[in-house]
């Protein structure tokens, strides 16, 4: 319990940093095999929950660079996905 409450804390820095008003289109989280797969499906969440805190599409754009190739070949360039969120509303 004392590690996953650490765990949590540390995973609330991360996402801060990566939300700050400071952070650019070039600060987006790249894929990495020393990020946990819980804080990949966190980084993608939070992503898509504040979308558009940093800037239009970021959210977006963060959870690309985390798609599989096979997946970005089916869904067309990042521009095609954010075109179809907004379209449904998102």
């Amino acid at each position: 319990m004392r590690f996953h409450r650490f765990y949590l804390a540390g995973l609330s820095s991360l996402m801060a940093c990566l939300f700050s008003v400071a952070a650019l289109a070039d600060n987006l989280v790249r894929p990495d095999p020393s990020i946990a797969p819980a804080e990949v499906v966190a980084i993608q969440l939070m992503s898509l929950k504040n979308n558009d805190l940093v800037e239009a599409d970021f959210g977006i754009r963060q959870t690309w660079n985390f798609a599989h190739p096979q997946n970005r070949k089916v869904t067309g360039p990042v521009s095609a996905l954010c075109y179809d969120a907004e379209r449904a509303g998102l």
